[in-house]
Parts: C-alpha cells; structure tokens; sequence
C-alpha cells in the first residue's frame, strides 16, 4: 500500500516543477528538527542495523525521491541544499551516473552525485568539508590523501595550512612531483613524525595492499590526540574485511573479478581495488597505534547528505 500512496502522491504533484515537488515531498515527510544533520556513532554490525531500523523513514523519503525524479522523465534533477564548501544554498545536481535499478526505478547514487555546480563537490565531499570546518582551529595542520579535487582546491583556499597528495600505485618515487602533483605512498611516506592534527583520505585505502601498513603509517604522522578521518568502499553487513587481490612478487593477482578505479592523474594507470573494509577495520586500527576507533552514521535532508545509511570512520590516537 505505502508504494500506491506514493504514486498517488507523485500524479498529483504533476504539473509543478520538481524540485518544487521535492520541498513539498520533504516537508510531508519530516519536521525542521528531523531535517537537521545529524550523527550517530556506531561501533559493530548490530549497532549499525539497529540505526538502519531506527531511520527507515529516510529509505521511505529516498523511494518517494526516485519515483519522483522517474515520473518526470529528466535525466538531470536540482535538490536545493545547503553547500558547506561554499556556505550557501545551491542548487545540488542529481543525475543517473552510477545509478542502480529496483523494481523498474532507477535510484540515484546519492553518495556520489548531488553535485554543488559552484564548487563541483558531491554529497561525501561536502561532508567532510562539514566536518572539517566544524573541527578546524587556527594553527592545525592538516593532511589529505588526495590533490587534484574540486574539494582540495576549495579547502585550501579557507585553511592555509592544509596539505594534500595523490597516490597513483607502485613506481613512483614518495615526496617527489609527477605533473606538478605530489606523490606519497599512504604505507611509506615521507612526512616526519607527529607532524600533523588531522589526517584526512576519502576512498583511497581500498588502493594500497597492505592497509595495516598505511594504518601505522597515519598513526606515525598524527600528533599525540590526533584524528583519522576517513571512508572507504566498506559492507556494513560483513565482520571481516574481504580481500579481492593481492602482491605476487610484482604483480597484482585477483581473487575474482579485478576490479579497478581511474587514477587520480589523466593518463597514468588504473588502480587495483585490493579489498572492501568490514567491520573489523576498527579493531585493526586500535592494534596499528590508536587508543580508540568508530564508525559514524549521518544524514542531512536540508544538507542534501542522503545515500543508504552514509558512514565515515574515525579513529584517535
């Protein structure tokens, strides 16, 4: 029955706009409070179920969405949220790249899409961004395993204190330039010691072979109550962290498919996905030099922070 509601729902908002239809469908659904951002930590698997349960009126709101945009027939929609990169409201970019199909509806990748056009971040960049600003201090020095994104070039031009870096695989020699882009390996770089407050890497770690290395390696560099920020292609729904490749002398072999993600520099190789983090990550970061680790949940609906239960992981050392 929820499903022929929404349908309903959809048929007599024909006519508007609709990203007019999407404030109307997301005042229906929550009041002002519920529509603030909001964060839970979460340590285990049955943590993280029990908060999928506890927000199932966010997955309702996100159906509603899809079958929304699919009765328009567009291929690009808006959804006016605020951009913490830019500090203002914009008109945020929902398209079908990477989308999948349930039942004959497209959903949208929420995680990678819902693009500022200002600043050209996506919904996961625009939270870090949030959760930077919202821990900065004046003096802090920062670190983040990437260089050339739209978030890199905006952060920096708020906090001068910023640092960044791409990894682009085995080969290259760490601290030195490759295009005017510098070069470190998150296993072996070559950074001084407790020489940073926060260490940022956004999809990077699932790159390297040895992750517990690259764990040690941020625990090194961060200063005594300094943080690791992070995420990575991570199944909420498995304990144990699933291998999908490894080194053989010097080459990489697949356990299955090979999967691979573009490199962060036009014209150099794709990098191998060597393993989808589970849970037991957390442990495997409080026995690589941190006192604490956890997951956070999130959800913004003002922030346009949506996706299936979005998670980050932190860790203190």
């Amino acid at each position: 029955m929820g499903s022929s509601l929404m349908r309903r729902d959809i048929h007599y908002l024909q006519g508007i706009e609709t990203e007019e239809a999407v404030e109307i469908v997301r005042h229906c659904f929550f009041s002002d409070e519920e529509m603030q951002t909001n964060e839970r930590i979460v340590r285990s698997m049955e943590e993280f179920q029990k908060q999928y349960r506890e927000m199932l009126n966010y997955w309702r709101y996100e159906r509603c969405l899809a079958e929304l945009y699919s009765e328009s027939k567009n291929t690009v929609f808006k959804y006016y949220g605020k951009c913490e990169v830019c500090n203002s409201i914009q008109a945020l970019v929902v398209d079908y790249q990477g989308a999948e199909e349930q039942n004959g509806i497209k959903i949208p990748n929420w995680r990678e899409r819902l693009t500022c056009p200002n600043c050209g971040c996506n919904n996961r960049q625009r939270f870090i961004a949030h959760e930077i600003f919202q821990r900065y201090e004046p003096g802090m020095r920062i670190l983040m395993h990437e260089q050339k994104t739209h978030i890199f070039g905006q952060l920096q031009k708020e906090l001068p204190t910023l640092e960044g870096f791409e990894y682009m695989g085995k080969g290259y020699v760490p601290g030195a330039y490759y295009d005017g882009v510098r070069f470190e390996d998150p296993c072996s770089c070559t950074y001084a010691d407790e020489e940073f407050d926060i260490v940022l890497s956004s999809d990077v770690l699932e790159l390297v072979s040895d992750y517990r290395a690259a764990f040690r390696e941020i625990s090194r560099i961060l200063r005594p109550g300094g943080k690791f920020t992070f995420t990575v292609p991570f199944n909420a729904n498995s304990q144990e962290t699933e291998i999908r490749a490894h080194i053989q002398g010097d080459e990489t072999e697949f356990h299955g498919d090979p999967l691979y993600y573009p490199n962060p520099i036009e014209g150099y190789k794709p990098l191998p996905v060597y393993q989808i983090f589970g849970w037991d990550i957390l442990e495997d970061l409080k026995g690589c030099g941190f006192r604490d680790a956890w997951g956070k949940v999130y959800y913004g609906i003002k922030e346009g922070y949506l996706g299936y239960l979005p998670i980050y992981f932190e860790a203190q050392k």
